[in-house]
């Protein structure tokens, strides 16, 4: 998850970076995006695995269902928000979506608002992630004892 939140990062900054009429860039650092975000989807939910495992261990309780809704609430609260902020910012700088064509500046209001959420957030993610306790021998561990009883 770290690792995937710098590749965004990295992306966010490919954003700024990156001169308008390079469409073949553009689309490399899109490719960039779209591989850390299939990233983004899926290991939280491989984490949460591994939190409930935890949590199974430590407790003999199995709260999966609870971990699990909180987890998707969570996701679709960050991607309404995402969204949300997003274009109002956008309408907050005068980013006007019907322009027959679109002004050097609203082309940085975009790369502004999609390129430092990225960076922020991904600092901000691969921060949190970097030392995640739950590692490979401690998971085995846990399904171990589960499997004990």
């Amino acid at each position: 998850m770290a690792i995937a939140s710098v590749f965004t990062g990295l992306g966010g900054i490919a954003v700024f970076l990156i001169p308008p009429d390079n469409m073949m860039l553009v689309l490399v650092s899109y490719l960039v995006f779209g591989f850390a975000s299939g990233a983004s989807q899926l290991f939280p939910r491989a984490i949460m695995a591994d939190i409930v495992d935890e949590n199974t261990a430590m407790s003999g309780e199995t709260n999966t269902g609870l971990y699990f809704s909180f987890l998707t609430t969570t996701l679709k609260l960050g991607l309404a928000l995402g969204v949300g902020i997003s274009f109002g910012l956008a309408d907050l700088a005068g980013f006007d979506p019907a322009a027959a064509r679109l002004s050097n500046d609203a082309h940085w209001v975009i790369r502004a608002i999609m390129g430092s959420g990225s960076i922020i957030l991904s600092i901000l993610i691969a921060a949190l992630m970097w030392n995640f306790p739950l590692d490979r021998s401690k998971q085995e561990a846990l399904r171990q004892q589960i499997a004990a009883g």
